[in-house]
Order: structure tokens, then C-alpha cells, then sequence
């Protein structure tokens, strides 16, 4: 094993079974150790990435206690890189939650603190759910670090989420989505449309590669062979005629093994195209709360439409990968509406 860089530290197990952070510190021309005290592999990972954010004084609790940084560090080396597939939205919650607390001891993030967070958040147009997720990446992460002994139980931030309305997701209506993809830009308005027809997520989409794309049977795989499970299940969904247009025209022009060309985001750019089409801060309309449009709204559009126009909740559930609970849940609003219509058509 090559030995590291001079100055870059390194974690080592020693003869006595614990591991230590060893790095050369240039100022004294020595090389130094901390012991991570622990034996274990798992445990020694999460306080290496702890040590790396906040140097060697990180287990100091009793005089400065350990940052906001390194908790958030600990746990992406720890969790986050190793067992999620899509870390595109931790890494985004962290950057906002670390450019915020820093090096502000996570012991130290009570009530008030998270309340300073949220206020900072909603002057910046960020809406109240983002916020929660964002506030619940620092818990998990503390949460984490108490299982790897990085801190201790009684450091877990104290704070209370924004209130947020589990029943209020953004959908657009059909005139308004007609706008929305109504774009001279055809790779993304391919883009909004398969993320349209197949309800998935976009991420989803972005990473979608044609041994994926079954044109013969009608079939797309959105899962892909060998990758982890996660709760954000991808199903096996129907290509609809006008999905099957686009996909044959791409599969015409490929020359890469994706079917948008590459799997890189295009958050910024669905963004971009809801501001040009004045659909970014979207209206409370019969019934649709107000919001501001991301691109999970294409999701949230292609349900509602599909319970609106009477489609089973059971296939529309199959078709997003969720439980039919999670359905009603979700989009109360337009199941509510067939319900009611289902009754006052029943009867002799």
C-alpha cells in the first residue's frame, strides 16, 4: 500500500486493534497521530471524516464540542457515499445547512438557532418542505454520528420543523403544462415529456439508458441491474404512443448509451423553463394550493391528470412505484373529486 502524501493524514490500524488519524505537521516537521478510540472499521470511518472537517481538536466536546461541518461530513463518508444511490439532494441540504451553521458546534443548535435557519430560508423564496428536509439532513446526521460514538446522545440538535402541509403538493393544469413543455428547445421538451408519460422522477430520467427502453414490448425499466434499493422504488412502465415517437426518433440519433445524450442534471434547466413559461411561482387554482415549481411538480402533474380523467388509483399507483395509500395521500385532491363523482353515479 502506497504510503499517503506527506501532509494529507491518513487513518491506520495499529497493532492494538484501535485506529488513529496519522498526518506530518509540517510547522513541527513531525508526524503525528490522534487514536480515534475505537476498534471498529465502521466507527473509525465516520470519526476520520469528522477529524478531516474539523482538525485534530474535534473530540474536545467539554471546550468547543464538535461542528455542524464535521457531523455533516462524518455522515456523508459514513452513510450517505456508500449506500445512497442519488445523492444529488443530501449534498444540496448540506451545502445549505453548512454554509449556514459551519463550524457552530451541533450541541449548540437549539430552537431559536433552527428558527434563525428557517427565517434565513424564507427570505430566500425557499419553500417551508425544502426546508424541513433540509433541517432533517443535520438530525439524521447528528443521529448517525451518536451510532458512531462521533458525539453523544444529549449533543442531537433540539429544534422544531416548519409547519408544513403534507396535503399541499403543486400540480399543473393541463393548459398550464401545454405551456410548460411548449418550448423551441427540443431535448428538454423530449425530456419534460418522458418524465410526463412515465411519471418518474427526474433523476430517474436523467440516468435512463437504452437496454433499458424495450421498444418490442412496449416497456421501460426504470430500475437498473444491480443498483441498490432504495424507498424511491422505480417501476417497469407502458410506453404510450406518444413516448414511443420520441423514443424512436432518439434511438435514431444516438451515439451514447443514454437516452438524453448523458445522465447529468437537468434541474437547472426545467427551472429555467418554468420562469421563461411564468409558471415558477405557481397560483392557488380550484382548489391547488400555492407553490413554487420543481421538478417533481412534472410527477405531481402526470398523477392528478391521470385521476382526473378516471384512470383507477390502482394503475396510477403501479405506474409512480408508490402504495395506493401514498396515492390518496398525495393527490387527495384529484381522488377526491372521483370519489364524490363515483357516488352520485351509483345507485338503480
Amino acid at each position: 500500500m502506497p504510503r499517503p502524501e506527506r501532509g494529507v493524514p491518513d487513518l491506520q490500524r495499529r497493532a492494538n486493534g484501535y485506529f488513529y488519524a496519522t498526518w506530518y505537521d509540517g510547522a513541527s516537521r513531525r508526524s503525528k497521530a490522534l487514536s480515534l478510540r475505537t476498534k471498529s472499521a465502521t466507527e473509525a470511518q465516520a470519526r476520520f471524516a469528522a477529524f478531516l472537517a474539523q482538525g485534530a481538536d474535534f473530540y474536545d466536546n467539554s471546550a468547543q464540542g464538535v461542528s455542524v461541518k464535521a457531523v455533516i461530513e462524518s455522515y456523508r463518508r459514513g452513510h450517505v457515499h456508500p449506500n445512497v444511490v442519488d445523492t444529488e439532494r443530501f449534498e444540496y441540504a448540506a451545502t445549505q445547512i453548512v454554509g449556514f451553521f459551519g463550524d457552530t458546534p451541533v450541541r449548540d443548535i437549539d430552537i431559536d438557532a433552527g428558527e434563525r435557519y428557517i427565517e434565513h430560508r424564507l427570505d430566500e423564496g425557499i419553500a417551508k418542505s425544502t426546508i424541513k428536509r433540509e433541517m432533517s439532513t443535520l438530525v439524521a446526521a447528528a443521529n448517525f454520528c451518536v451510532k458512531r460514538r462521533v458525539i453523544k446522545p444529549d449533543e442531537i440538535p433540539t429544534i422544531e420543523y416548519p409547519n408544513v402541509d403534507t396535503n399541499r403538493e403543486i400540480w399543473l393544469f393541463k393548459d398550464e403544462f401545454r405551456i410548460y413543455r411548449d418550448t423551441k428547445n427540443a431535448d428538454i421538451r423530449d425530456f419534460i415529456d418522458t418524465m410526463y408519460f412515465t411519471g418518474s422522477r427526474r433523476r430517474a430520467v436523467e440516468q435512463l439508458s437504452w437496454n433499458q427502453v424495450d421498444l418490442g414490448n412496449g416497456l421501460i425499466r426504470l430500475a437498473k441491474d444491480g443498483e441498490k434499493k432504495t424507498k424511491k422504488r422505480r417501476p417497469t412502465v407502458p410506453i404510450v404512443p406518444a413516448l414511443r415517437e420520441i423514443l424512436e426518433r432518439r434511438e435514431m440519433l444516438a451515439d451514447t448509451d443514454y437516452v438524453f445524450g448523458h445522465s447529468g442534471s437537468r434541474y437547472k434547466s426545467l427551472v429555467r423553463r418554468a420562469s421563461n413559461a411564468g409558471l415558477l411561482y405557481l397560483k392557488a387554482r380550484d382548489g391547488r394550493p400555492e407553490g413554487r415549481f420543481c421538478p417533481h411538480t412534472i410527477r405531481h402533474t402526470r398523477a392528478t391528470h391521470l385521476l382526473q380523467d378516471g384512470v383507477d388509483i390502482y394503475a396510477v399507483a403501479k405506474l409512480l412505484g408508490d402504495t395506493i395509500r401514498t396515492v390518496e395521500t398525495t393527490y387527495g385532491h384529484a381522488a377526491a373529486g372521483l370519489t364524490a363523482d363515483a357516488v352520485l353515479k351509483s345507485g338503480f
